[in-house]
């Protein structure tokens, strides 16, 4: 039956192909088809030979997040195989942010889950291992590894209980997929779980931690230059609320109550989850009379209401300089994104009710009183309740940090795990 489904998901891929190409033309994300002839290029694996290095260590990472994460252990993978190392990644920004590590010896969007394209990678490649990073389990890469005896390892696994339940609607392909993973490193016992549920040998399972939370920063190298915005920009001495990868729904939500906030004495800053939408927030505020400045081009306003953080990487350091910090993706339904990376930096956490990406880290910081939960009807309320106190800042802040510290140190685990693994197997 797996097989069947993985044939029938290959006869439908060239439409779920179109479909989605259709989907990004008439979208406000069509901003990432500016490269559609590069893309197109490497989702169909039409390079030369020459450009790969032989028989690498494959590892693959959906985006900059989890690209971010390999960061200590890619060197450890280079030295424990003596192999160069292949990055794929799912996005240009991931590709982007994999070309700037120097242990990374090439980097490619992943192929089409197409099985011919697959087996061309493969056989073109010829990785020593595919480390799948996180949940990136497209079911036409493992096969071809599988049937080209490449062995599948899963590294820092995760999958949420939405996603098991999905999964679970093809439970003869995900345990097809599964049975071959030769090794797996997941984020906790609850997703070991979920795995061995859909096929996984236990056997070959480990809980060793989340690896993302030991690369958090915790001394952002540009938090000088946005303090200096801020002074710039006539910030000095407001609240400053930072709402990190934020989606339509939030954004909305924000500009609904900027003039509320403005009132208060809190000024916000927008850090979109997708840069290509810029065009279209400053357009919204544009219609609702919101003043607002840009992190990429000051347009002289001064004391804006919202300043948009519309450059890649700076997040961290607006969440370092800022007072209180939203981490958005959780009262859009999109599951939550990194509520660590402003706890690290001893910042209150404030998130809405859809956790279902990050539950584990979410129970953390309510369990330690490190945070505040918000919907869309109480969050401007509670914002500007957390502003005026700030001997409540100060203790939330220092809960965060210390709830931080306890989600790291993973990395160490992950690694002599697939040395035990290694050893093991010879």
């Amino acid at each position: 039956m797996g097989y069947f489904l993985l044939f029938l998901l290959n006869c439908l891929a060239p439409l779920g192909a179109l479909a989605v190409l259709a989907f990004f033309f008439i979208s406000p994300r069509r901003g990432v088809l500016k490269k559609l002839r590069e893309e197109l290029r490497e989702r169909f694996v039409l390079y030369p030979y020459t450009e790969i290095y032989s028989t690498p260590v494959w590892v693959h990472c959906a985006s900059v997040g989890e690209v971010n994460s390999m960061q200590a252990v890619i060197p450890q993978l280079k030295d424990l195989y003596n192999k160069p190392i292949l990055v794929t990644t799912s996005t240009w920004a991931g590709r982007a942010a994999a070309l700037k590590n120097p242990d990374v010896e090439n980097v490619y969007l992943i192929p089409f889950d197409f099985y011919p394209l697959a087996r061309k990678f493969v056989k073109l490649v010829k990785p020593e291992r595919l480390f799948i990073v996180e949940g990136e389990l497209w079911p036409n890469n493992i096969m071809a590894c599988v049937r080209n005896g490449v062995p599948v390892c899963v590294i820092n696994g995760r999958m949420s209980e939405k996603s098991a339940k999905r999964y679970k609607l093809l439970s003869p392909l995900l345990n097809m997929m599964l049975k071959n993973v030769s090794f797996a490193a997941l984020q906790s016992e609850e997703i070991l779980k979920r795995y061995t549920s859909l096929g996984l040998r236990p056997e070959v399972a480990r809980a060793p931690g989340n690896i993302k939370y030991d690369s958090l920063k915790t001394n952002p190298p540009r938090t000088t230059e946005v303090k200096e915005f801020f002074n710039k920009i006539n910030w000095r001495g407001k609240t400053i609320l930072v709402c990190g990868s934020t989606h339509i729904e939030e954004e909305k939500l924000i500009f609904e109550n900027a003039e509320k906030f403005y009132k208060e004495n809190i000024r916000v800053v927008i850090a979109p989850r997708h840069l290509e939408r810029r065009g279209a927030i400053i357009e919204d505020m544009q219609k609702r009379g919101a003043s607002f400045n840009l992190l990429s081009h000051d347009n002289g306003v001064k004391d804006p209401a919202v300043l948009v953080a519309d450059t890649m990487g700076w997040l961290t350091s607006f969440y370092a300089a800022g007072d209180i910090a939203f981490v958005g993706g959780t009262i859009a339904k999109k599951g939550g994104h990194n509520l660590l990376e402003p706890a690290i930096l001893s910042k209150p956490v404030v998130f809405g009710p859809h956790v279902f990406n990050t539950p584990d880290t979410a129970d953390a910081l309510l369990k330690n009183n490190a945070t505040r939960a918000v919907d869309k009807d109480d969050f401007s309320d509670v914002i500007i309740k957390l502003s005026k106190d700030k001997h409540a800042l100060r203790q939330i802040g220092d809960a965060a940090l210390k709830t931080a510290r306890s989600f790291q140190g993973a990395t160490a685990k992950t690694m002599e795990l697939i040395r035990h693994y290694e050893r093991t197997k010879k």
